[in-house]
């Protein structure tokens, strides 16, 4: 509706005025005390909604973080186990553990094995703490002396199945002596060292690991 301000007395046009300025107050009241607080909210919701958003986003990547290494200790695990159980020699029967080794290994090559004894060529690793009881290392050496009596390319092959059985052995020694009954076979040994615990304890705690859950 058009208002025609020309036409109105003084009093009508005081009367137009407060209706004016009233409507204007209420404008302002509403956006004072009604939209002003409402958009202040708005803002702090999207503040907290960002804070809460980057918070789940460091805790998804602390969950992945943690299964990765939970999946990377259950590796390590496994492959302590396999090494502890098929490359170093149990400390209760250590001759008879590698025994078993090396004669089913002669079997495997044709190789007639004579004898498997003990030696003393083998160095000494660990070093005793006299003060405290302690060993500098977990690990030292047991040295056999493997006797046989075969051609010079099959003791090669043999000691090479050797190795190749266990990352951790060395072959410490190999003497070829000439045998007069039998021109073509050899006279063999083979000074050969594994890896193997300074004590007991330490496999005991590597068998434990075996099934415990990683949280």
């Amino acid at each position: 509706m058009k208002i025609d301000f020309a036409s109105m007395n003084k009093e009508q046009k005081q009367l137009a005025f407060l209706g004016a300025l009233v409507v204007v107050t209420l404008l302002y009241a509403g956006v004072v005390f009604g939209l002003m607080p409402m958009m202040d909210g708005w803002q702090n919701a999207k503040e907290e909604l960002a804070e809460l958003e980057e918070k789940l986003d460091r805790a998804d990547r602390l969950v992945r973080r943690t299964q990765a290494l939970r999946q990377e200790l259950t590796e390590s695990q496994e492959v302590l186990l396999r090494t502890s159980r098929e490359y170093v020699p149990e400390n209760e029967n250590t001759l008879a553990w590698v025994t078993r080794r090396v004669y089913q290994k002669g079997r495997d090559l044709g190789v007639d094995i004579e004898a498997v004894v003990p030696s003393s060529s083998g160095f000494q690793l660990a070093t005793l703490d006299r003060a405290k009881g302690t060993y500098d290392r977990y690990f030292d050496l047991y040295a056999v002396r493997i006797t046989t009596n075969c051609d010079f390319a099959k003791a090669l092959e043999f000691v090479s199945a050797l190795e190749a059985s266990n990352p951790y052995l060395v072959v410490g020694g190999l003497v070829v002596s000439a045998n007069q009954n039998e021109p073509e076979r050899h006279s063999v040994q083979i000074d050969v060292q594994w890896p193997l615990w300074v004590n007991a304890e330490g496999a005991a705690q590597i068998r434990k690991l075996e099934g415990e859950p990683h949280g």
